[in-house]
């Protein structure tokens, strides 16, 4: 059976290059081995999700995945190329066109918009669109599901019953929307929300003004949503990886709509990020938690729980099924010993079961446990016969549904990631990449090179779960070794430099003012901030 692959894309803003440079090689990789592969040993991608950054990238991913495998021909003129090295920079970004409010965002948004429409529309420019030439990796069914981050600052309410009667009512600023895509969606009516939601995705706050996107009540599956006033209904969104920077729980969400919890084993999850998850402890103490550096502990506690919540909840899964997994090999071992007999086991499943779950769910369930476990439950009934590896089945069932995880797998994790010392775009809060293109080109080179690492080593790395890719890596710039003080703003030229000073200076005089703070204290932060802070950072 082929492999199936789920890649989840992290927030990144300029280090978006670093994201593009390992997109187009995952890419390329997967083009050339399933070219040359069997069937069995082809890797097909099925699902893309990103957040702010990594939005952006997965729609540019599923779009040319779809349509315009050619595209990628080139390493350095592709989709990903284009857009995070040579189509955002910092000359485009900070002069806001006359509709835009200084007092909204730093950056200009219209520029952003511009680059995705060029990106994600342009395609539809003239119709008819190209003819489409969809890439090997694609499926059978030629459909790549789509998921992007958001975050809702105006919140969706849920309830939820209560067993003493009434309801808990909560309001949910974590958000998110999904596409299906495929043949059918190749049209700028399919592809415009597409766009407006991954410019919502990449919203970072205070760089680039909030978006607005309607929403349908059916894009909302829970049955604890609460009544809404009509069918569809707007919402102001900002950056998604505010409240889920590694959306890998939404890729987990679009998988079981396709798996339905079959195969898991050849499933895999390809996490891209420019960074690794490093560590956020905090210094602060009881003693000298006065104002300031409880506010500091406040944000760094709220902001990093938040953006690696997938994370945990992956991790805590993984590790409860790796557990039902090994308690389902010691009753195998049990049953065939005769330590156990499967008559006993079979009563109590017989008496249990049915609290859980009715006949008709029962039998499914056990149909999908008998194919989960179809080496160990074939060669069960060899040995003990099949009455006993029914037995076990029924089981595995009662333990899974007593643990609440019938519809939870394990999921086999892997990550592309690098060391932000060496990340030429990562100073300033990473922004830095946009002052100078030879920072992008630097990091997107950096995740050409780690991808192609990875790559190659992708049989070991995964114990054999996923084949030797048969690829051959298209040469690399040259990669400059990482600085001993690291890559600063010193080698941007002065005059970016500059610009972006006043730009901050303006920003931060803006959101005083909105604040109701008098000229004079406003001049005073400004220069204690402005240039004691932000100019010493960027030396200018």
């Amino acid at each position: 059976m082929p492999y199936r692959l789920a890649v989840t894309i992290a927030g990144a803003v300029s280090l978006g290059s670093f994201e593009a440079g390992v997109l187009f090689e995952v890419l390329d990789a997967l083009a050339q081995h399933n070219q040359a592969a069997p069937p069995a040993a082809r890797i097909y991608l099925d699902v893309l999700t990103g957040a702010s950054a990594g939005g952006m990238t997965a729609a540019i991913a599923a779009q040319t995945m779809l349509y315009s495998w050619p595209a990628l021909a080139d390493p350095y003129d592709n989709p990903f190329y284009n857009a995070w090295v040579a189509g955002v920079d910092i000359k485009g970004l900070l002069p806001l066109a006359a509709n835009e409010s200084a007092a909204m965002s730093v950056f200009s948004s219209n520029f952003v918009e511009g680059v995705a429409e060029k990106f994600l529309l342009g395609r539809y420019g003239h119709l008819p669109p190209p003819q489409a030439a969809p890439h090997p990796a694609l499926n059978a069914a030629g459909t790549i599901s789509l998921g992007l981050a958001l975050s809702n600052l105006n919140g969706v309410d849920y309830e939820r019953p209560l067993l003493s009667g009434g309801s808990f009512n909560y309001t949910r600023f974590e958000d998110q929307i999904t596409f299906l895509l495929g043949g059918a969606t190749d049209t700028s009516a399919a592809w415009t929300p597409i766009t407006q939601a991954a410019v919502a995705s990449g919203a970072f706050p205070f760089a680039f003004r909030p978006c607005d996107l309607s929403r349908k009540e059916q894009d909302y599956t829970t049955p604890f949503l609460s009544a809404w006033p009509q069918p569809s209904r707007d919402f102001t969104y900002t950056d998604g990886g505010v409240f889920q920077n590694q959306p890998i729980g939404l890729a987990k969400n679009l998988v079981d709509g396709i798996d339905q919890h079959q195969d898991s084993d050849t499933r895999s999850y390809w996490f891209i990020s420019p960074k690794a998850l490093d560590s956020s402890v905090s210094p602060i103490a009881a003693s000298s938690a006065v104002f300031k550096p409880m506010t500091d502990a406040l944000v760094n506690a709220i902001f990093n729980q938040a953006g690696f919540q997938d994370w945990i909840e992956a991790e805590t899964v993984n590790d409860t099924v790796n557990l039902l997994n090994l308690r389902a090999a010691q009753l195998a071992a049990l049953l065939k010993s005769g330590a156990i007999q499967p008559a006993s086991l079979a009563g109590v499943s017989a008496l249990l079961l049915p609290q859980f779950e009715a006949p008709a769910q029962l039998d499914a369930a056990r149909s999908q446990l008998r194919q989960q476990f179809a080496a160990e439950y074939e060669a069960l009934a060899s040995s003990a016969g099949k009455a006993t590896a029914d037995a076990w089945i029924d089981a595995i069932l009662l333990l899974e549904l007593a643990a609440d995880l019938h519809e939870k797998d394990e999921m086999y994790i892997y990550s592309v990631m690098a060391d932000h010392r060496d990340l030429a775009g990562a100073g300033f809060f990473s922004f830095q990449g946009f002052l100078d293109r030879s920072f992008r080109d630097h990091d997107y080179d950096l995740g050409r090179q780690k991808a192609q690492a990875f790559l190659g080593d992708l049989n070991r790395i995964s114990l054999h779960k996923l084949p030797v890719l048969e690829y051959t890596p298209k040469p690399i710039h040259p990669v400059q070794p990482t600085p001993p003080g690291g890559f600063t703003p010193a080698a941007i030229p002065q005059t970016n430099r500059e610009e972006l000073c006043g730009s901050l200076a303006s920003a931060v005089d803006n959101m005083l003012a909105q604040m109701g703070v008098g000229w004079m204290v406003r001049k005073g932060i400004e220069v204690f901030f402005v240039k004691g802070k932000i100019k010493k950072q960027l030396g200018c």
